[in-house]
């Protein structure tokens, strides 16, 4: 079992941020920062044609409550950093996912940048996780709790 430590090595003033995981036996250890960023922030968004103003998501939000007028409107994920997380849930209409324009960003594997979006059905759940630089993986469940395939396509 590790034991988790908060302690100051004097060495700097940054040691003072940091958190000290070792094992039982003392034999090893892992430095972790103890002030860290994290996701905490709810915001509404509104989809729109192109996915700006009302539709962007703000870079740090941790819940969106999306609402859209029509289903061809889009909401945009935030550039973000790799192990973000970003529930959601897309009111009475569906609507659009895409990433910011000219960043050939991938959702579950396709550019999404532009000309492809991620459709998001109306009355469903959303989480979308950062994975890597240009990567997020999207996954929905629809409102009784069952999964959702989300599979971005070419804008119709």
């Amino acid at each position: 079992m590790a034991k988790l430590q908060s302690r100051t090595t004097g060495t700097t003033p940054l040691d003072d941020d940091l958190i000290y995981v070792t094992n039982n036996a003392g034999s090893a250890e892992v430095k972790m920062e103890r002030n860290v960023f994290f996701q905490n922030t709810a915001e509404a968004v509104t989809a729109t044609a192109d996915g700006l103003t009302t539709g962007l998501i703000t870079d740090g939000t941790r819940f969106v409550s999306v609402t859209s007028g029509n289903a061809a409107h889009v909401i945009v994920l935030p550039a973000g950093t790799i192990g973000d997380v970003i529930l959601g849930w897309v009111g009475a209409t569906a609507c659009e996912m895409q990433t910011l324009a000219g960043t050939n960003t991938t959702i579950n594997a396709v550019d999404c940048d532009g000309a492809n979006e991620a459709a998001l059905p109306a009355t469903h759940f959303f989480r979308a996780t950062k994975v890597a630089a240009l990567t997020w993986i999207l996954e929905g469940v629809d409102e009784d709790g069952l999964a959702a395939q989300i599979v971005p396509d070419t804008d119709a």
